[in-house]
């Protein structure tokens, strides 16, 4: 049976500008700008860290961001698959939807990321040079950063 051929473009869910992302590319945050983001957020429905501890779902993502730090947040995950990066971009910052959906609901999370970070996102990017990629592989990580010159096309899902 052959390898499935390797992919030509790969899509990123996101909510970053569209500016920002023709001027800068991407860049992964770091595990210390989620956990502001998180404080933030907390900070912003009035709920203590020690509520959103209580919390089995807010207390693992938590954990997550503390002791994992950079290995897992601070990469570019990609996918070949658009409508899967759709449903990541939707989610995303996707720590900070998993902390505050068991604490406000799913409506409110979408609300607060619409109205902090935008909307949804795809971005078709060529894959790294570096990385195969084949087809149908779902969540890869390319590293933290996608410089601009590989961003092939920006849209709204």
């Amino acid at each position: 049976m052959n390898a499935p051929p390797r992919a030509t473009v790969v899509y990123h869910g996101t909510r970053i500008s569209e500016e920002k992302i023709r001027s800068e590319g991407l860049e992964a945050r770091t595990h210390l700008e989620y956990l502001e983001s998180v404080n933030e957020a907390l900070n912003h429905y009035h709920i203590p860290l020690t509520k959103a501890m209580r919390n089995p779902i807010s207390r693992y993502n938590l954990h997550m961001i503390r002791e994992r730090g950079n290995w897992i947040i601070n990469q570019i995950w990609v996918t070949t698959f658009r409508e899967n990066a759709c449903v990541f971009a939707k989610n995303s910052p996707e720590k900070l939807t998993a902390i505050l959906e068991p604490l406000i609901g799913k409506q409110e999370t979408m609300r607060y990321l619409s109205i902090k970070y935008g909307k949804p996102k795809v971005v078709t990017l060529l894959p790294p040079e570096e990385k195969e990629i084949l087809q149908g592989e779902l969540n890869v990580p390319i590293g933290p950063t996608v410089p601009p010159e590989r961003v092939l096309n920006i849209e709204f899902c």
